[in-house]
């Protein structure tokens, strides 16, 4: 019988939770897209006008490519990397948050840069900022979404809740460990700083080429 060196075996351990961990991070980002798509349905249902309802339902629709992509990653996951124009990413994650979420979400105009990035990694690490912005903020909050550089690219997200560690115990949880994960696997900065008077604003820097740095290091 053949006995595995001691190192192997914790190395097969650490690789089996860190496959773990992923999962159960996609799992919790599919949650999220479905949640999103069954809000901006009944919302517009809910809607008296028709030409908002019609967005609303544009922006489900929308939504449910990116939830089929998720599902696709969670079967055949893929590191491959593409030109994504963020201000349309930025556009659409406000849009259905401010439709959805208590807190008014705003996209201030400025530039409009690309990146080469693996697009749904990049929509999982916004999508979770934003989403813990909107609900740090609460009923008549705000958060506001900028893109202020472009080499490297700047974005920032910035509410006016309570401040950071402060809003209801796990707001921020399970996503923003998400978050560190991604961001750490494809180059991309992310910080946290308090805002003044109140809130929080996190601070993401995109380089121009984000690829995995797991994938080129195998």
């Amino acid at each position: 019988m053949t006995t595995v060196p001691e190192r192997r075996r914790n190395t097969g351990r650490r690789d089996t939770d860190r496959d773990s961990a992923e999962l159960r991070a996609l799992l919790h980002d599919i949650g999220h897209a479905m949640a999103m798509v069954r809000m901006l349905v009944d919302a517009a249902l809910s809607e008296p006008s028709a030409a908002t309802a019609r967005r609303k339902l544009d922006l489900a629709r929308s939504q449910t490519g990116t939830l089929s992509t998720l599902l696709e990653r969670a079967v055949q996951p893929s590191g491959g990397c593409e030109p994504v124009a963020l201000r349309p990413v930025l556009a659409q994650l406000c849009a259905q948050a401010d439709a959805t979420g208590e807190a008014r979400v705003v996209l201030v105009d400025g530039p409009s840069p690309t990146a080469e990035i693996n697009s749904t990694v990049l929509w999982r690490i916004l999508s979770n900022l934003l989403g813990n912005a909107v609900r740090a903020a609460g009923r008549g909050g705000t958060v506001t979404v900028t893109i202020s550089d472009v080499a490297p690219i700047v974005i920032g997200i910035a509410d006016d809740g309570p401040g950071f560690g402060a809003g209801e115990p796990g707001w921020a949880s399970l996503g923003l460990s998400t978050v560190k994960t991604l961001s750490e696997t494809f180059d991309v900065a992310v910080g946290f700083q308090r805002r003044t008077p109140t809130g929080t604003v996190a601070r993401v820097v995109v380089p121009a080429s984000a690829r995995s740095a797991r994938r080129e290091g195998a």
